[in-house]
């Protein structure tokens, strides 16, 4: 039984090492001509990435090494530095504006993306106080806090952020054993809301018109969707090779981050893409079969809804790559450039190796645990 699970977590972090070095290789291509435009050398983006792998690496053994006594009090200093760093990219001089959003924090040699950190607090913090506080603490505290984020979210604006955000709390909220009843009139009430606010903002209702109408203006709103088909297209079966992208040369933007997905297929062809597709798909049958073994309520929630976060995560941004969406601002998990993804990611999986350590005495199934609030 032990060794099961063990197994399944050896497979879970093959999965995520191999996503890692394939994100590291990628966009050390992607990145390449934007970072030599920018900056004048590759070199500053090789140390770059090795840099965010590093720190990544530390946060990955941090939270696989921290003692469960102390956790529900760290997932509290976590909420409270992440909103701090939240309202930070609205001080001159740190925060700093790009594409008509505020969403980074200036540090000179790197810039941070305080939004990352707060759906790995967010989810953290839903982990840890389902079992310190009662049900209807948990769930008012819970919802207090989607509220408190989702504002900063908004103001930055960060919709597909908040998004992400969403999928965590009404995961948390499922997995935590509330009232399915509760569940269900929440969950209507926020997707109204959010349906209501994705069509308040030119830039969404441009995407939707772009989704809908890609070949009306294929210089205009249609053009970085167009562009980034063209990559599957040129690509073929087995790509160009690696390194020798032509959309990386300015013509599709976002390239290394948003668009990664793109140029995989354009220099590792329709095998590399579908390669990378598989690993998110094992590393959502390994979640779930560690989850299934999982008897701890806290445990759960970091596995299943981490498990959902990266899945998730991965098919939105690769739907919308693909055109099957409306195009997203979201990056690939492990392989996109975005230093703070990477980082907050691999800690999310040192979360969840942490929590895969439950000794489990027999064979369990997971069991929402109904309560009344």
């Amino acid at each position: 039984m032990l060794d099961d699970k063990k197994r399944l977590v050896m497979v879970w972090n093959w999965c995520i090492v191999l996503l890692v070095f394939l994100g590291f290789v990628v966009v050390l291509s992607a990145a390449s001509v934007r970072t030599v435009n920018e900056s004048g050398s590759y070199y500053i983006l090789i140390v770059k990435q090795l840099m965010w792998l590093v720190m990544g690496g530390l946060a990955f053994t941090f939270f696989k090494r921290l003692d469960p006594k102390i956790a529900f009090q760290v997932s509290y200093l976590g909420v409270m530095i992440s909103i701090a760093m939240m309202i930070l990219v609205y001080v001159p001089g740190l925060g700093l504006e790009l594409y008509g959003a505020r969403r980074w924090i200036d540090l000179k040699i790197i810039t941070v993306q305080p939004a990352e950190f707060a759906k790995l607090a967010f989810l953290f913090f839903a982990a840890n106080g389902v079992k310190k506080l009662s049900k209807q603490k948990y769930y008012f505290q819970l919802t207090a806090l989607f509220l408190v984020f989702s504002g900063l979210f908004y103001l930055q604006p960060d919709f597909d952020g908040l998004v992400v955000l969403g999928i965590l709390y009404f995961s948390a909220l499922l997995f935590s054993g509330l009232p399915i009843k509760l569940i269900a009139k929440t969950s209507f009430g926020f997707g109204l809301s959010g349906f209501i606010l994705m069509f308040a903002a030119p830039y969404r209702r441009e995407r939707l018109f772009a989704f809908f109408f890609s070949n009306k203006d294929v210089k205009g709103s249609s053009y970085q969707l167009n562009q980034s088909l063209e990559g599957f297209r040129s690509g073929g079966l087995v790509g160009k090779g690696l390194g020798r992208s032509i959309l990386k040369w300015n013509w599709l933007p976002s390239a290394d981050s948003d668009f990664v997905f793109a140029i995989i297929a354009e220099e590792m062809g329709l095998l590399g893409a579908l390669s990378v597709v598989c690993l998110f798909l094992a590393i959502a049958i390994m979640g779930y079969s560690i989850l299934r073994l999982t008897q701890d309520l806290s445990s759960s929630i970091i596995i299943g809804v981490g498990t959902i976060w990266i899945t998730f995560q991965a098919f939105l941004n690769i739907a919308s790559v693909l055109g099957i969406i409306p195009v997203l601002g979201l990056t690939l998990p492990f392989i996109s450039s975005g230093g703070s993804s990477l980082l907050v990611f691999l800690a999310l999986c040192g979360m969840i190796s942490n929590a895969s350590n439950e000794r489990v005495p027999r064979k369990a199934k997971l069991k929402l645990i109904s309560a009344q609030v």
